[in-house]
C-alpha cells in the first residue's frame, strides 16, 4: 500500500507561523497566476469581465451593485498587496489567505466577515481545497484554487437570472458561494458509497488482503469529509448568530439554515459509511478466520488420523529378535504379518472417519 499523507491538519501558531514570519505579515510562498474575473449585477443588468490585475479594480463603481470578485487560481503576493488596499482587508485574514491549512472559520472584521470553508476536489485523492470568502454589505470576495469549476454554475445563474440571485444582496450571493461548497461534498459522497458496496460484494467473494488497505484508505477519506463538515456546520451556526448575523438579512437566514441542513445530512451519510466500513473490515476478517479455521480442522483431522498409525509403525519398526522368544515380536516372523499390519492401520482410519462424521467435524 502507498504511504498516504495525512490530507487535512491544522495547527495552532504562536508568535511565528510556520514560515518563520510575524503574524500579519505576507510572504505567499509560490503563488501561481490566477484569474481575476469581476462581476456586478443587480436585478436588471449583470456586468462581467476579467481583469488582469487587482489594481484595476481602483475607483470601481459599486453603487446599487452587488460586486464579485472571484479570483481562481493562487494569487501571488502582490496581488493580495492590493486587493487589502482596495477593500480594506485586515493582514490576518489575507495572511490566512496565503497559508492554507486553517480550520474552518468566520471571523468578524466589524465592515465584513472573513469566512474559510474546504472544497474537496474529487480527482485528487479528496483533496481539501480551502475557500477564502469576504462578505461586505454590497461586496464578495472568493478566492479558491479550484474556482474555475467549482463556482461556474453559480456564475451561469447569475448571467442568465436564474432564481432569486439578482433580486438579492452580497449575503445571498455569499450564501451561494457556501452553498456551492457543500453541494460538491454529495457526489463525492455518492462514489465513496458505490466504492463501499464494492467492497462488499468483493468482501464476501472471497477477496485478497488488499481489501484491507482499500477500506482502510477510505475510513481516512470518510474521517476528513466527516471532520470538514462538522467545521463547516460550526461556521454556518455562527453566521446566523450574534454579531457575524448582522451582515445576513432575515430572508437569507432561512437559506442558511438550509445549507446547516445539508451538513447534517452529510454527517448523517458519513457516520452510516463509517459505519458498514467497520462492518465491512469486520466481515472481512471473521471470513478470514472462518477459513483459517476450516485449514486448521483439515490438517488436524489429518494429524488425528496419522497419530495411531504412526504409534502402529513405530511398534513394528523396533528392533526386537523373534527367535529370542515367543514374546518378542512373532507377527515380524508371520507370514501374514505385513497384510495383517496394513489391514489393522486402514481399519482404524476407516473407524475414525466414521468417528469424525458422527461428531460433524467432516
Amino acid at each position: 500500500m502507498e504511504h498516504r499523507r495525512p490530507v487535512y491538519w491544522a495547527g495552532m501558531k504562536k508568535g511565528y507561523d510556520a514560515h518563520g514570519t510575524l503574524p500579519g505579515s505576507l510572504e505567499a510562498a509560490g503563488g501561481h497566476p490566477c484569474r481575476i474575473r469581476l462581476i456586478q449585477y443587480h436585478q436588471e443588468l449583470v456586468r462581467e469581465q476579467e481583469v488582469a490585475t487587482v489594481d484595476e479594480l481602483a475607483g470601481l463603481q459599486r453603487e446599487e451593485l452587488v460586486t464579485w470578485i472571484d479570483l481562481a487560481g493562487t494569487p501571488d503576493q502582490e496581488c493580495l498587496e492590493a486587493l487589502g488596499r482596495q477593500f480594506n482587508l485586515h493582514p490576518l485574514a489575507l495572511e490566512d489567505v496565503v497559508n492554507p491549512g486553517q480550520h474552518s472559520k468566520i471571523e468578524n472584521y466589524g465592515k465584513y466577515l472573513f469566512i474559510v470553508l474546504y472544497l474537496l476536489d474529487p480527482l485528487k485523492a479528496i483533496r481539501p481545497v480551502q475557500v477564502n470568502i469576504f462578505l461586505g454589505a454590497d461586496f464578495v470576495i472568493s478566492i479558491c484554487e479550484e474556482g474555475e469549476q467549482a463556482f461556474h454554475l453559480l456564475r451561469k445563474r447569475i448571467k442568465e437570472g436564474q432564481g432569486l440571485i439578482r433580486q438579492q444582496g452580497s449575503d445571498f450571493l455569499a450564501y451561494c458561494v457556501c452553498d456551492a461548497v457543500v453541494d460538491h461534498y454529495f457526489p463525492i459522497l455518492e462514489q465513496l458509497g458505490d466504492q463501499l458496496t464494492f467492497l462488499e460484494k468483493r468482501t464476501f467473494a472471497g477477496a485478497s488482503q488488499e481489501i484491507v488497505e482499500e477500506i482502510h484508505s477510505l475510513k481516512m477519506d470518510l474521517l476528513v469529509i466527516g471532520r470538514l463538515t462538522m467545521e463547516a456546520q460550526e461556521v454556518l451556526s455562527e453566521m446566523m448568530q450574534g454579531e457575524n448575523s448582522s451582515l445576513f438579512g432575515s430572508s437569507v437566514a432561512y437559506y442558511l439554515r438550509d445549507v446547516l441542513d445539508h451538513t447534517h445530512q452529510l454527517s448523517r451519510s458519513v457516520d452510516s459509511y463509517r459505519q458498514i466500513s467497520d462492518s465491512t473490515l469486520n466481515s472481512h476478517l471473521s471470513l478470514k478466520n472462518h477459513q483459517m479455521n476450516e485449514v486448521i480442522k483439515v490438517l488436524t483431522i489429518i494429524t488425528s488420523i496419522f497419530i495411531p498409525l504412526t504409534f502402529i509403525v513405530g511398534v513394528y519398526g523396533m528392533n526386537f529378535q523373534p527367535e529370542a522368544g515367543p514374546l518378542n515380536m512373532p507377527e515380524i516372523t508371520w507370514q501374514y504379518g505385513y497384510p495383517f499390519v496394513w489391514g489393522v492401520m486402514l481399519l482404524v482410519v476407516f473407524v475414525m472417519l466414521i468417528i469424525f462424521r458422527r461428531k460433524g467435524w467432516l
